[in-house]
């Protein structure tokens, strides 16, 4: 947590210099440092710093790119939240609890429709037994 309050403060104080050098007529921070710091964690701070200081919110392609690392992180987290959760796990025991060491998928009748037999195997590679 500590790494990623750093990680934004440093990105959000990228943006002011980079902003304070563009109109300083300095040396400037390339989009790439940016874009990078974004992506390891400081997309917050880079929004922000966007946002505040009004810099490269105009800017292409920068602009597509961040908004892209901005929506992998989501993802990411979204999918870390539903492993965090139990429900992936939950999942994969599911399937992986009725694997059978032969390959072939074995269901129980409560996992499966009322018509179907008590219990019928399924081989994962080739279909349905006959």
């Amino acid at each position: 947590m500590c790494f990623l309050v750093a990680i934004n403060v440093t990105t959000f104080c990228l943006f002011w210099y980079d902003k304070h050098a563009a109109r300083s007529g300095w040396r400037r921070i390339r989009e790439r440092a940016l874009l990078q710091s974004a992506f390891f964690g400081g997309s917050i701070g880079a929004m922000a710093g966007r946002q505040v200081f009004r810099h490269k919110t105009r800017k292409e392609p920068f602009r597509t790119r961040l908004i892209l690392i901005v929506q992998f992180q989501m993802i990411v987290a979204a999918a870390c939240a539903i492993f965090a959760s139990g429900y992936l796990d939950a999942f994969v025991g599911l399937i992986l609890g009725n694997v059978r060491s032969n390959g072939v998928l074995m269901f129980t009748s409560s996992e499966v429709p009322v018509r179907a037999p008590a219990r019928f195997p399924i081989d994962c590679a080739h279909g349905p037994e006959t």
